[in-house]
């Protein structure tokens, strides 16, 4: 059991291994084997001694930043040589960079406003011996499209994705708690997990539905807000896909039921359309491709007057210098601004 919610790196963190059962089976626990596995991999594996006649072991984990931004914790004992017993819980860790960097401008000169190719110098300091990814970016690029801007969010976001558990926790049984932490188990007592060929988490059959079906349960609830059997039939109506892609408010004039009727059919078209709009959204944002800028001009007509790219310089370095007092070794790296 792990009670603390918030977690961070440096944080000692009390792990409790308790014990409920027949006391016969209980005394012949020896030890709690215990798995901590982070971004896919397992980052260790130990074993907790346990006293006689303790019902509760505890341990103190060193949290470091080796186990951002998550890991799972893994703990079994075994009964015999057929039964095992076997718990895991998901730990989530604040977020927080690696390590120190700085990048700055190497002189009071190099950190006023530079004009394209120019010269200029910037001083990376950081942890000795770190590999320091650059690359330059437009910021015309940013005013089109934020959205992909990189952020320590995003990476962490990404990271998060090499976990190969599926569930937060535990599992329906002994062998659930191995496989839905991402573990395979194999014994001789042929005590054995599923065998798993994706990387992916198999869904259940019953959360298989299509949107289709999700779009009909809103649509039920929607109508279900109406007592009225006629102001329900407005509703309906309102919710119906018009192949002519009129507004809501469009065919709301069409509607001589009365006001009561209209004011239904366009809540329910309103409701109905956000829902469409947003699965329209998604969609988008998988398959998203634009073609406009082939609508206007053939490039045979573009004549192409510089270079200015979106992004570039691209260079690892590693901070190879000796540290300094406080331990920070630093490299100063000089180049030429392209067009922007």
């Amino acid at each position: 059991a792990i009670t603390s919610t918030e977690i961070k790196p440096g944080d000692n963190l009390p792990v409790s291994f308790n014990v409920r059962g027949n006391p016969d089976s209980v005394n012949q626990i020896q030890y709690f084997t215990y798995l901590i596995l982070t971004k896919g991999k397992i980052f260790k594996a130990g074993r907790q001694p346990r006293g006689p006649g303790q019902n509760l072991v505890t341990m103190t984990l060193r949290i470091t930043p080796d186990l951002i931004p998550s890991f799972r914790f893994v703990a079994y004992y075994q009964v015999g040589n057929s039964e095992i017993v076997a718990d895991s819980v998901w730990v989530d860790v604040k977020d927080t960079c690696m390590g120190t960097l700085i990048v700055k401008g190497a002189s009071s000169r190099d950190d006023r406003i530079q004009k394209p190719g120019a010269a200029m110098k910037i001083k990376l300091e950081g942890d000795p011996g770190a590999r320091v990814g650059l690359v330059a970016v437009d910021k015309a690029v940013y005013v089109l499209n934020d959205k992909y801007k990189i952020s320590q969010t995003k990476i962490w976001d990404t990271i998060e994705k090499s976990d190969f558990g599926c569930t937060a926790g535990s599992g329906q049984n002994n062998l659930g708690v191995f496989e839905d932490a991402g573990l395979a188990l194999i014994t001789s007592t042929s005590l054995n997990t599923k065998q798993r060929s994706d990387a992916k988490c198999p869904q259940p059959a019953n959360r298989r539905r299509r949107r289709s079906v999700v779009l009909l349960d809103s649509k039920a609830s929607k109508v279900a807000e109406f007592q009225d059997q006629a102001l329900r039939k407005c509703c309906e109506d309102g919710m119906h896909e018009n192949p002519m892609g009129y507004t809501c408010e469009k065919r709301e004039k069409y509607i001589q039921e009365g006001d009561a009727c209209k004011a239904a059919f366009l809540e329910c078209c309103h409701y109905i359309k956000g829902i469409r709009d947003e699965n329209k959204r998604e969609d988008e944002l998988l398959l998203a491709r634009s073609d406009f800028e082939d609508e206007f001009f053939g490039e045979d007509n573009i004549i192409s007057r510089t270079d200015f790219p979106e992004s570039w310089l691209w260079l690892t370095e590693q901070l190879d210098a000796a540290p300094n007092n406080q331990g920070i070794s630093s490299k100063t790296l000089s180049f030429y601004l392209r067009d922007s």
